[in-house]
């Protein structure tokens, strides 16, 4: 399974010039926070497990390997 590198892939673009090399770089990344006391359909017991698995999963951040000095995560809550 591979894992992305953002920053190696932008090293990359830069020296074969298909970009000229901008410092520093900001990468943007969402966030999403779910809630479980909407009033959808799935059963409250489902709500809180879906809820806890997305708490629980990887950040975009360590997933695409950048650094949290140049990251800027915009987020939305959602209720299930």
């Amino acid at each position: 399974m591979e894992t992305p590198n953002v920053p190696d892939v932008m090293e990359l673009v830069f020296r074969e010039g298909l970009l000229p090399r901008v410092e520093p770089i900001s990468y943007y990344v969402n966030r999403e926070t779910l809630l479980p006391t909407g009033d959808g359909k799935m059963m409250r017991w489902r709500k809180r497990l879906f809820a806890l698995l997305s708490r629980n999963s990887q950040t975009a951040t360590n997933y695409f390997g950048l650094s949290a000095g140049q990251v800027v995560e915009l987020g939305v809550q959602v209720e299930l």
